[in-house]
């Protein structure tokens, strides 16, 4: 019993590693996009040209797909609204 527990404790520290990896991608995948959006809004295109711009240029989204433009506005806003969260400072009372 006492192996056996120890193959499963390597086992999930293994599986662990490899989730955090996938994680640590997918979130620089996430700002990529992120930054990438912010730049084509400041440059005053729509969600459907950002879109369009995106899916030629072969982007695809954090699952691989082709961009909506529902698409494109949900990730700005998501994506952003982590980044204030992340980087807003607390003060006590």
């Amino acid at each position: 019993l006492k192996n056996k527990s120890n193959i499963d404790n390597n086992t999930f520290e293994n599986q662990s590693q490899k989730f955090k990896s996938v994680g640590k991608k997918t979130h620089e995948k996430k700002k990529k996009i992120y930054y990438k959006i912010k730049e084509l809004r400041d440059e005053g295109l729509s969600y459907k040209k950002i879109r369009d711009y995106l899916n030629n240029r072969g982007w695809t989204t954090t699952r691989g797909k082709r961009f909506s433009d529902g698409g494109v506005h949900s990730c700005e806003k998501k994506i952003g609204d982590r980044i204030k969260r992340l980087t807003q400072v607390y003060f006590p009372r």
